[in-house]
């Protein structure tokens, strides 16, 4: 199940651009959930930062790195 959120997440992830303006920051390398919308993460590589929404219908899940149903993760139902 895992893997094929994983695939859905590479096949519907959009960009945004560079980064919206709030304060986040990369610190390393990896992806981030945004703490102002749960349907939007951070990918930071090489010091460069993309601001990345998920699919329709799904939101970021911090803990397995993936966008995720809503109901999986707590507090963005």
């Amino acid at each position: 199940m895992r893997a094929f959120i994983f695939v859905a997440v590479l096949c519907f992830t959009f960009a945004d651009g560079g980064g919206d303006g709030d304060s986040f920051k990369c610190e390393q390398d990896g992806l981030f959930a945004d703490s102002h919308d749960c349907s939007y993460y951070y990918e930071c590589n090489g010091g460069r930062m993309w601001h990345r929404s998920c699919a329709p219908g799904t939101v970021f899940n911090p803990n397995i790195g993936v966008c995720d149903h809503a109901y999986n993760v707590p507090g963005c139902s």
